[in-house]
């Protein structure tokens, strides 16, 4: 949204006042919330613990509810592009029904489970990938991703990314210089950079770059969401 997009999230929170507190924190950012589906019960929370490293340990607290998400709902309208890292059984129909109508779709692989899903482009992290699947990640991509596939980009946090794709280039980035302070959301982060490049007719390398840029903005300060006054994709 910060770059200009118009952006829906789609989501699943409880009719309790921590999910009606996340669809005002969402919609005050200048976010469509209308596709976030509220549910009976708790929404899931997730304490975050910083080390003076700036990394993170998130303990999640109240269930995945994200599970619960219904996505018949999420299957009308026209997006110009789709980014998940929901876990949750209805994502890879939703994915695979925008591919389809044209969408860019870009996927965050989960730590478990490689269920099959239609991205364009599979960004995975290097710690959540087992020895084999670091040795040849075009093999996991094309596996969970079928003809959709054109990239697969691995993270590396403070060591850059890099991306691999299907016609055999290879392009790679390092990490912009950055103190960081806590690194909750860099991935996220990182994958908006990456989808608003691609967006804008841009390549691979500097969608790369620009998500190595906003994730190094993000990290530079406390908390998942960037401080008042704070543009990320300046």
């Amino acid at each position: 949204a910060q770059a200009g997009h118009a952006v829906t999230v789609a989501g699943v929170v409880g009719d309790d006042p921590h999910g009606a507190m996340l669809r005002a924190v969402l919609a005050g950012l200048g976010l469509d919330v209308s596709a976030v589906q509220v549910r009976p019960g708790p929404t899931t929370r997730a304490l975050v613990l910083i080390e003076p490293s700036g990394e993170r340990t998130i303990i999640g607290v109240g269930g995945y509810r994200a599970e619960e998400l219904d996505g018949s709902a999420l299957l009308g309208g026209s997006y110009d592009a789709v980014l998940t890292k929901l876990h949750a059984p209805d994502v890879p129909k939703v994915m695979a029904a925008h591919w389809a109508k044209g969408a860019l779709t870009v996927g965050v692989l989960p730590r478990r489970g490689r269920a099959p899903l239609a991205a364009q482009v599979l960004i995975a992290s290097a710690a959540d990938l087992t020895a084999e699947e670091a040795a040849d990640p075009l093999l996991l991509g094309r596996t969970m991703c079928g003809e959709a596939l054109r990239w697969v980009v691995v993270t590396r946090g403070a060591r850059g990314a890099e991306a691999f794709g299907i016609d055999g280039t290879h392009h790679a980035v390092p990490a912009e210089p950055t103190a960081a302070v806590d690194v909750t959301g860099a991935g996220d982060v990182f994958a908006a950079g990456l989808t608003d490049a691609l967006l804008r007719g841009e390549g691979i390398a500097a969608a790369l770059a620009r998500g190595s840029a906003w994730a190094a903005r993000h990290v530079a300060h406390e908390g998942s969401l960037p401080p008042e006054g704070v543009t990320l994709t300046a």
